[in-house]
């Protein structure tokens, strides 16, 4: 896939790419040294990861900054649909402790494909996630896969 790169309507100088990079032609802090208050040579923003694995930039807005989720930026900007579960979703560790199955056992089971229909997908930082909906359904499949 060839990255592609779209400007941020609401952020003026600041771009996100189809790969989920972001970047900005504006110089950091007040340096006005640059011509025309733009870089040549655009600089790339930091991505962070809170505690739950999402993946999200910190953005211009009004006079501070305003965290956005990187995922949904991305599929804002490209028309990509968003991951299934969206937010409503849980986490690998709320599965474990849900479950009662460590969450090693959780990783070789979702590698091996014991959840594929309970809508199990992956972050854009690899991490997994199981829709709300079917956490009931996935626990008991677990269980019972466990203990054959």
């Amino acid at each position: 896939m060839e990255e592609a790169w779209r400007a941020i309507p609401e952020c003026d100088g600041y771009e996100v790419s189809s790969l989920g990079a972001v970047r900005t032609h504006r110089p950091p802090g007040n340096d006005r040294r640059h011509e025309g208050g733009r870089l040549a040579v655009p600089r790339l923003i930091p991505i962070h990861q809170d505690p739950s694995g999402t993946l999200y930039v910190l953005l211009p807005h009004e006079d501070r900054f305003r965290r956005r989720n990187l995922t949904g930026l991305v599929a804002e900007m490209f028309g990509e649909p968003p991951p299934p579960g969206g937010s409503d979703s849980v986490t690998l560790g709320t599965l474990a402790e849900l479950s009662g199955i460590s969450r090693s056992t959780l990783r070789r089971a979702i590698s091996r494909g014991l959840l594929d229909g309970a809508g199990v997908w992956h972050t854009p930082g690899g991490h997994v996630r199981v829709p709300r909906a079917s956490l009931l359904g996935a626990v008991s499949t677990l269980r019972r896969e466990v203990r054959t």
